[in-house]
Parts: structure tokens; sequence; C-alpha cells
């Protein structure tokens, strides 16, 4: 397996798409999780197969219910919109909350975004910060933005609350991945 997937790769650089999607659906075929998600990936931009939102959900699903980041922020992203599915906030939430707890930037960005403004959530300016501080700290610049005009409507006491959930949020991450100790 690991042989086909390394293949796969090294097609996918090539642009050679359709030869690496074969690969891929077989790979899927045996539980390979990457595999699924960059199925669903191909299919949702229309990358070397037609563009197919309701293909994209359905491998995007498959590998987000075992545990794929990427995949659970897709489908987060799928329910908040009502791409191919009934749009429903607290289904994104939910698969953005998964993506978020495995260190994903753009869906901590998500979460903060919903916090911010109030979307599903009661609107809360100190989580929201703690997201998006989270995915900012990863790069993401759209949460850098947001993280500059969220502070600055924070008190002084309600920025240190922010910085230590930060803490607070990484020092469990590592302890989830054994990094600690």
């Amino acid at each position: 397996m690991e042989e086909d997937w390394a293949k796969s790769l090294s097609l996918l650089e090539e642009k050679k798409y359709k030869e690496a999607l074969i690969i891929w659906h077989r790979l899927a075929e045996n539980g390979h999780a990457q595999s699924m998600a960059l199925i669903g990936h191909m299919y949702d931009d229309g990358t070397g197969v037609e563009k197919d939102l309701s293909q994209a959900f359905y491998w995007f699903n498959k590998a987000a219910e075992l545990g794929v980041a990427v995949a659970q922020y897709a489908v987060g992203s799928m329910h908040y919109l009502g791409d191919c599915v009934q749009q429903d906030l607290k289904l994104a939430a939910h698969w953005y909350r998964l993506a978020a707890d495995q260190n994903f930037p753009n869906a901590q960005y998500s979460l903060g975004y919903m916090y911010a403004v109030g979307e599903l959530f009661q609107k809360d300016l100190v989580l929201a910060g703690i997201w998006l501080n989270l995915a900012a700290d990863q790069g993401y610049e759209d949460a850098k933005t947001a993280v500059d005009i969220i502070m600055k409507d924070l008190t002084h006491g309600q920025q240190a609350t922010v910085y230590a959930g930060c803490m607070k949020w990484l020092e469990e991450y590592k302890n989830r991945l054994g990094l600690n100790g």
C-alpha cells in the first residue's frame, strides 16, 4: 500500500491526475483515508474528473469519519455553505471542531469566525480570539487580520484570557500527541 501511495503522489506532482485517481480508488477500497480525502478534493475541484460535489461530499465524508482533518474541514464547509447538502451550522461547527482539535488552521479560523459573529453560538470574542490566534500562529493570514481586529475590542483581562486559552489548548494538543513528558 505504501508503494502505491508514493506512486500516486508522484503522479499527482506530474499532473497525471487520472492515473493517480485510479490508484487512490484502489487504496480507498482498502480503507486508506488520505486517498479518500484526495478523491474528494479531485471531485470538489474538478481536477482530473468532472466536478461533482455529491461525489466530493461522499469521499470527504468517508475520510472525515476516519479522522482526516482536511476532510473534516471540507465536510464542515459543505454543511456551512449548503454545498450539495442542506445548510446545517451545527454540523458545520461539529466537523470544524474535530478538524480544529487536530490543529488544522482553516477549521480553527472557521470556528473563530463563527464565535466572532455569533453564528450558531452566542457571540464570544474571547473564544473567537483563542481559535483565531491558534490559526494565526500557523500563518493563516485571514486569521492574523481577524485577531488584530478582535483583540482591539477586548479588555486587557480578556486578552490575557485569550492567550491563556491558547497556551492551555496547545498544552492539551501536545499531550494528545504524546509530546509532553
